[in-house]
């Protein structure tokens, strides 16, 4: 019996943009706080926020059907974050439920009001 194919689409280096809350929410991340997430073919994931904040965390994920992903045994370093996106930001990967994908562009869907996080393709 043979797998369907995995999809690595997701694959690589982002960077965080914004969160998109139903009706018409989008918190965008300022200029000056970066936050990027790296997700390897081995389901590894590592993030990191420079700028505003300077945390890093690492972790697992796991990728299931229909686009199904959940993100397992992430830790941080804990730094304050006073005026960063990035405590809420690593609140939200705890609750990944799916993702979608476009040339340069990475969403993920999480919570439970289909809120998602808007990331591009770092080159």
């Amino acid at each position: 019996m043979k797998l369907p194919p995995v999809d690595t689409s997701f694959v690589g280096e982002w960077k965080f943009e914004a969160f998109e809350i139903p009706g018409d929410t989008i918190i965008r991340v300022t200029p000056r706080d970066s936050i990027f997430l790296i997700l390897y073919d081995n389901g590894r994931v590592h993030g990191t926020s420079q700028g505003l904040c300077w945390n890093y965390f690492d972790g697992f994920y796991r990728v299931g059907p229909n686009k199904s992903l959940q993100f397992e045994s992430l830790y941080e370093t804990a730094l304050a974050c006073i005026y960063s996106l990035y405590d809420h930001y690593f609140d939200s990967l705890h609750t990944v439920y799916s993702y979608d994908t476009g040339d340069t562009t990475l969403f993920l869907f999480y919570g439970t009001h289909n809120s998602k996080m808007n990331f591009i393709r770092k080159r």
